[in-house]
């Protein structure tokens, strides 16, 4: 959606209200002329754009207009001074809930990726059959999950398209809707979000193979959280993979008629603290065996295996998804570097930090995520030499995701912290970048992340 035309489009509203107000004083011409104007800006911003609910009011407040000055001006009718009065204020209160849902629920663009190249996407489905699907009771159903990919374009062509940011469209976000406790329509707007990426196109055909990032949400998230990371990631000549973990993920989409949505009977919140415990173990292993089986994938595929360095594989996991990242890197020695943001390693074996001493990994914490249980079990991989802790003031623990995407208020009800986004996720690019290429092109330089960002904290016991 064009931002340019969606604001004369709220202006012209603004201009109406103005006319209705203050009618008499313009002159019926001067008012019938710019009515007529403001009649085709409103045709030509509906032909170009698609309804969303929160232009519902604005459209009402724009046919009770019209039809007040069709009655002003072409109908025998007349509307007593009073009458015009109480349409006009309650026109203006139409007009304001409409300008607060409009900024509450804005259509905000992807961050813009900061790498040479322009990036290509693709959708796969793998499944293992080496694994039985845990989650259902099916016989004979294999581990099945879809895996986005974001990769350098080798060339740019103009007939490529955009790809939309939330990939299954209002399957995900009225599932996620629902998972959030309010009206599944709530956050349809974003289904109009584009990416920076382009559907297809072939891989960048480079004399080095290059590195390969998989990137694992958390527990009721989906694939497009963390999107941003792997644009940037791809925009610098990484190939990006983030698995949409089945019955993890609010709702994965193999297609319109085959969706597998979150199974509340994997974590369930009314267990014992040690049967919690339990289930989790299962599901961070099953996030964890998800990875391994996409680098299986990859190494099998003639489409990727010519073009990625698989002594060259990362992870970056959020919450669930870092437990599984830990997890997986503890069993399969392809895995060369972890980056954990608010990894869950609580629910895993309390030795699993000395089966990826060898690693570098590093370590981002969320403020709200300060006195969590889940610590008691992460300042153990701070006895590894090569694992470093950071805490990052002012943030809640959807701040590692495109959460701040869905609406201004997020901050408001909690949900994201006070720290600024576009800040903070120009930050974490950074950091994931120089991590990554520290490791594979720099011979492991250490780099001191708190020299150059004030809001994050380093962690030690030295």
């Amino acid at each position: 959606m064009n931002s340019t035309i969606t604001t004369t489009f709220y202006l012209a509203g603004l201009f109406s209200l103005i006319l209705l107000w203050s009618s008499p004083k313009w002159g019926w011409k001067k008012y019938r002329f710019f009515m007529t104007i403001i009649f085709f800006v409103v045709v030509f911003y509906s032909l170009q754009n698609l309804f969303i609910w929160h232009q519902y009011s604005i459209y009402i407040f724009f046919v009770i207009s019209f039809v007040l000055f069709y009655l002003d001006n072409f109908s025998k009718l007349v509307i007593s001074k009073t009458t015009k009065k109480v349409f006009n204020i309650v026109l203006t209160s139409i007009y304001v809930v409409s300008i607060l849902l409009f900024y509450s629920f804005p259509v905000v663009k992807v961050q813009i990726p900061t790498g040479e190249f322009y990036v290509g996407t693709n959708l796969i489905t793998i499944t293992d059959q080496n694994r039985d699907e845990i989650f259902t009771e099916k016989e004979g159903d294999f581990r099945r999950f879809r895996v986005q990919m974001w990769f350098p374009l080798n060339k740019f062509q103009g007939t490529l398209q955009k790809t939309k940011w939330i990939q299954g469209g209002n399957i995900v976000t009225e599932a996620l809707a629902k998972d959030w406790g309010i009206p599944e329509f709530i956050l349809d707007h974003t289904n109009m979000i584009d990416s920076n990426s382009y559907f297809g196109g072939e891989i960048l055909k480079s004399e080095d193979k290059l590195p390969l990032v998989i990137i694992s949400h958390g527990w009721g998230g989906f694939m497009n959280l963390h999107t941003n990371f792997a644009e940037d990631l791809a925009s610098k000549g990484f190939i990006v993979a983030s698995i949409d973990h089945t019955f993890g993920s609010v709702a994965t989409v193999f297609s319109e008629e085959d969706v597998e949505f979150k199974s509340e009977n994997a974590l369930p919140y009314n267990l014992s603290r040690e049967r919690f415990l339990d289930n989790a173990n299962t599901v961070v292993k099953t996030y964890g065996n998800d990875v391994i089986s996409t680098i299986d994938y990859f190494e099998n595929s003639d489409i990727y295996m010519n073009h990625i360095d698989f002594d060259k594989i990362s992870l970056i996991g959020h919450s669930t998804g870092g437990g599984g990242a830990i997890y997986a890197s503890s069993i399969d020695n392809r895995i060369k570097s972890v980056i954990g943001l608010d990894a869950w390693v609580e629910p895993l074996e309390e030795n699993i930090y000395e089966k990826v001493s060898h690693l570098p990994i590093l370590l981002l914490r969320s403020e709200e995520w300060e006195n969590h249980t889940n610590n008691e079990y992460l300042y153990n991989f701070l006895n590894n030499d090569k694992t470093r802790l950071y805490q990052i003031k002012e943030t809640t623990h959807s701040d590692f995701t495109m959460a701040y995407m869905f609406s201004s208020l997020t901050e408001f009800f909690g949900i994201t912290g006070n720290i600024d986004y576009i800040e903070l996720n120009s930050s974490l690019r950074f950091i994931f970048y120089e991590t990554f290429s520290s490791i594979y092109y720099r011979n492991g330089e250490t780099i001191n992340y708190e020299d150059y960002y004030d809001f994050l904290i380093r962690i030690s016991f030295e």
